[in-house]
């Protein structure tokens, strides 16, 4: 289960734990914040799933970038830190 923070740490999604007044998730049935956990929870992984390539994509293209801004950089080992299966 995911669990949106904010600046001081506090969660401000947790719909099994107490709920502060007003909140979304504070007037609902333990199955019914079981089940909305869940569906949260499945919308988290599809975000990330979606999310990481994109960060990969533009991590990439800073590399790039900074490769071609400074060309005689020291440059690491060129094996791969990722195995590629080849």
């Amino acid at each position: 289960m995911c669990s949106f923070q904010v600046d001081d740490g506090a969660g401000v999604w947790e719909p099994l734990r107490e709920a502060p007044e007003n909140t979304l998730w504070g007037d609902l049935r333990p199955s019914e914040a079981i089940r909305l956990s869940e569906l949260v929870s499945a919308a988290c992984d599809q975000a990330r799933d979606r999310c990481v390539p994109i960060i990969l994509d533009e991590l990439t293209a800073a590399g790039v970038a900074f490769a071609s801004e400074h060309p005689d950089a020291a440059r690491p080992s060129t094996k791969p830190l990722i195995s590629t299966g080849v």
